[in-house]
């Protein structure tokens, strides 16, 4: 499942979050864009997992997305596609679903 695919699936799956992978939110688990694609393509995941374990997993899923470099669409910064769909998330507020969109452009 590419990339793009996995995240737009999990964002269905529960609410957005932002400050991590699977941020604690007022009334349930969120997810962050990463998190996201990380849920879809493995179902539930248990919550005692540590977000470097959860970056490890990612790294092993979606391999070109942490060692491939795009533009930033709003800093346009040269930064790995994980870094960038992070800062997406948390830094310019945008819907998982439309970073989903942005990956596709870029064929992920």
């Amino acid at each position: 499942m590419k990339l793009s695919t996995a995240m737009y699936k999990g964002a269905k799956l529960r609410p957005q979050g932002v400050g991590g992978y699977f941020p604690v939110g007022a009334r349930a688990f969120n997810s962050d864009a990463v998190g996201a694609a990380i849920e879809a393509k493995l179902g539930n995941l248990p919550y005692c997992l540590e977000e470097m374990h959860l970056s490890g997993l990612f790294e092993k899923l979606f391999p070109s997305a942490v060692h491939k470099y795009a533009v930033h669409p709003v800093t346009q910064k040269q930064q790995t596609v994980r870094t960038i769909a992070v800062s997406l998330n948390d830094d310019h507020k945008w819907r998982r679903e439309r970073i989903a969109a942005w990956l596709r452009t870029l064929g992920y």
